[in-house]
């Protein structure tokens, strides 16, 4: 029996066909059409057959355009890479006037200023202060005990003479890094250095163990050549006196030690100074002196004082009361 069949499925089965053949033909189509449009512009004009002579003019054509197009993707590439290495060298420039702008502002901010402090620093001036203490407990006291046993010195004779001898030494690595910081800026204004260079300078300075021992010691033993013995005694304390005075000198802002130590009969300031072995409102002498963070700045270390006991107050009243 034969198959019957639906017009509409006929119809729609058919169309169906219909299009996919026009598609498949039709690309088909494009595809010879491309792929002999390429081998005509890649084959030379004079071996042409005879039936595709007429193309030749569009076949010159077509050479002149792709030779056009690959000129310019040549030339965009180049453009390209011209651009990418521009932009490599910005972003290198960038990169070190950021460095550079973050070291003039960190220069800015820190130079000469002590309320921020690196915690990288061995020698920053808190660490400084610890060193200053035990200069105190050890070597003053190693001194102190050289000069009373060995050359039979008297307990105050003994610790003013030290205490003046610390405060040479102070002085001198204070006087010798100053100048030699003024030495700096006149080298770095002549050769128009920068402030961060200044800066960079002056840490490294701090940082480095470069002590003018020689200098220092030459001008100790001219001041107290007339205690040679003494000075042979106290090379310990004096040696870690130079070292410990030459890193507070060049700490930026420098930190201070309080030179004014002839106190006798000043009010005895609880705040700044420690009992030596005896109590007392007024300052007998001073033993150790007090150490600042700059000069005027805040306190890093108590210095040490012997109190005036009542007695000896009452005794340096009569004597100004009878004097006046």
């Amino acid at each position: 029996m034969p198959h019957s069949v639906n017009p509409e499925e006929k119809e729609q089965g058919s169309g169906f066909c219909f299009l996919c053949c026009i598609r498949f033909c039709t690309n088909e189509y494009q595809d010879d059409e491309d792929l002999l449009t390429q081998r005509l512009i890649a084959e030379p004009i004079d071996t042409l057959p005879v039936n595709r002579q007429p193309f030749a003019g569009q076949i010159r054509r077509h050479r002149h355009e792709d030779g056009d197009l690959r000129y310019r993707i040549e030339e965009d590439q180049r453009h390209i890479q011209a651009l990418t290495s521009d932009k490599e060298v910005l972003e290198k420039e960038l990169e070190e006037m950021r460095t550079r702008l973050s070291a003039v502002i960190s220069a800015q901010v820190t130079d000469s200023n002590p309320n921020i402090a690196d915690l990288s620093d061995k020698n920053r001036p808190t660490k400084l202060a610890e060193r200053y203490s035990e200069l105190y407990d050890n070597q003053w006291t190693e001194c102190y005990e050289g000069l009373t046993k060995t050359l039979k010195w008297k307990n105050k004779e003994t610790i003013t003479w030290i205490l003046g001898l610390f405060v040479n030494i102070f002085q001198t690595c204070e006087e010798k890094a100053s100048s030699s910081l003024d030495q700096l800026r006149k080298i770095l204004k002549e050769f128009q250095g920068t402030p961060e260079t200044l800066k960079t300078l002056k840490d490294s300075r701090k940082k480095s163990s470069m002590v003018p021992n020689e200098q220092i010691m030459a001008e100790l033993h001219g001041r107290f050549r007339e205690n040679k013995q003494a000075i042979e005694l106290a090379e310990k304390f004096i040696n870690e006196s130079v070292d410990l005075c030459w890193l507070m000198a060049v700490q930026d802002p420098p930190v201070y030690v309080d030179t004014s130590v002839n106190k006798h009969g000043q009010p005895l300031d609880t705040n700044l100074y420690k009992y030596y072995t005896q109590k007392g409102k007024l300052v007998d002498y001073v033993v150790w002196p007090v150490l600042f963070l700059t000069r005027d700045g805040p306190l890093l270390s108590k210095g040490i004082a012997q109190g005036l006991v009542e007695q000896l107050q009452n005794e340096d009243k009569q004597i100004e009361d009878n004097a006046q």
